[in-house]
């Protein structure tokens, strides 16, 4: 099976053939991703969109129940000023959109560019291809390369490579045009992308224009408003006193409840220590008997019996009365109520905050501040109430001038829902997650309803912006 050496310079040698399929097999068909889309930071940034756009809408809502008939309050204009902070917020959600649509445009031209040098790469090999396959076309070439081996073995192999050859070079021009429409499919989601970018871009632009004349209104409400300091730093006296009021109140409750915990932990403690030295309830003692004199019959029992308490050890129920005690189910819900820190929903379906925790200036007035204990929440007309967390409602009470108010209680955590018109539960009543507690009153001069929340650990309030949901 010798070749004249005319018939094999039509053909390369095996080897050099072998090398070229080798370099082809090894080429990467590689289609880069869709430019590097980020989708869970692109939907994260629409709901804040949403959240934002709603927010403005019901600051809306709220200002268009005031009447033209009566003067301007002070939380009308912090609705606005409310207002215009959220338009801000919109304004720089929509610029971060914008930046993120940025950064994947960039990554899909990289995308494309790259498919594009892909395809140069493997459309120059393909010719390389075609260019040695037209220098052995007929089929005597092929066959003198088959026939020019050295054994039968030998031969099979290289029909085998030729058949492979032929199939890979179908599978090349495959490739080719897959990737080809691939580019094609990144070119539409860039496409994509830039219509996207254009309608976020006057998007920013509209909400701009708005914003300017927001401003112009809040600025125009803040200077008529200056006209009636009088009347608002009466208001603010007022409204001072309440706050107070309200605060040394539910610090009373709060203490009471702690009191009472303690001195239940107390009982307890010193009822097991009755039982541990032979004293029965019901004959030694009755529940009438307080926590004196039966820590004064424990101790003639221990005398009489020789049974003197451990040496160097404080009495438990000394001890217990150092600390808020609390029941292991009580202890679980104040666990749980601190994990949930951040997560707690409002305590309205839909509101604004339009008076911060801490000190706030108010409006109209030259440097005059109220320090607020809670957070106010503006809300629609006739909305209720809702727990923030399961738990034990303390009590309800009465403030002069500020309606109702609810104390739920969460282990060592409390929730105050003030200024109700109504109120749905009592106390003792266990309460659970979201459960309406009342009606939320609405302002006769403003028709605007107001929740007044607070959150407190033991006796020391905190600021509920950290606690609930953003």
């Amino acid at each position: 099976m010798v070749l004249h050496a005319s018939a094999r310079k039509h053909f390369p040698a095996s080897s050099v053939l072998l090398s070229i399929l080798l370099s082809v097999f090894l080429c990467v068909f590689y289609a880069p991703p869709a430019g590097g889309q980020t989708p869970g930071k692109k939907e994260a940034l629409q709901q804040r969109k949403v959240q934002l756009q709603d927010e403005i809408d019901l600051a809306n809502s709220i200002l268009k129940k005031t009447r033209t008939d009566k003067q301007l309050s002070v939380s009308q204009v912090r609705a606005l000023e409310q207002k215009v902070r959220a338009r801000e917020a919109l304004i720089h959600t929509i610029d971060r959109e914008v930046s993120l649509l940025d950064n994947q445009i960039g990554a899909q031209k990289e995308a494309i560019h790259s498919m594009d040098s892909e395809i140069n790469s493997l459309k120059k090999k393909y010719a390389g291809m075609l260019r040695m396959a037209q220098r052995r076309k007929t089929y005597v070439t092929q066959w003198a390369f088959v026939f020019s081996s050295q054994s039968v073995n030998q031969a099979i192999k290289r029909l085998y490579f030729l058949r492979q050859y032929a199939r890979f070079r179908a599978q090349q021009v495959e490739e080719i045009l897959g990737l080809q429409k691939k580019k094609e499919v990144q070119i539409g989601i860039l496409q994509q992308q830039k219509g996207q970018k254009k309608v976020l871009l006057s998007q920013e632009v509209q909400q701009k224009q708005v914003l300017v004349k927001e401003k112009s209104q809040r600025e125009l409400a803040v200077s008529k408003l200056a006209k009636q300091e009088g009347k608002i730093l009466g208001d603010i006296k007022k409204k001072k006193g309440e706050l107070q009021k309200l605060e040394r109140q539910i610090q009373g409750l709060i203490a009471d409840e702690m009191r009472k915990a303690r001195e239940k932990a107390e009982r307890d403690a010193l009822e097991k220590e009755a039982t541990s030295i032979g004293l029965a309830q019901g004959t030694d003692y009755t529940d009438k008997m307080n926590n004196v004199q039966l820590k004064q019959l424990i101790s003639k029992k221990r005398t009489a019996t020789n049974n003197p308490a451990p040496a160097g050890a404080a009495s438990t129920a000394s001890a217990t009365a150092k600390a808020f005690a609390m029941t292991p189910e009580a202890s679980l819900v104040s666990k749980n109520f601190e994990l949930n820190r951040g997560a707690l929903p409002w305590p309205v379906e839909r509101g604004i905050v339009i008076q911060p925790f801490g000190e706030n200036p108010v409006p109209g007035t030259s440097g005059v501040t109220i320090k607020n204990p809670g957070i106010d929440i503006a809300t629609t007309t006739g909305s209720t109430a809702r727990a923030v967390f399961e738990g034990e409602v303390s009590t309800v009470i009465r403030i002069p001038g500020a309606n109702k108010a609810v104390l739920v209680k969460h282990g060592q955590y409390f929730t105050v829902y003030s200024n109700l018109a109504e109120v749905f539960v009592k106390a003792g009543d266990k309460v659970s997650h979201k459960q309406s507690l009342g009606k939320i009153a609405t302002d006769a001069e403003t028709d605007q309803a107001t929740l007044h929340f607070e959150l407190w650990k033991d006796t020391y309030n905190q600021d509920p912006s950290f606690w609930i949901k953003r």
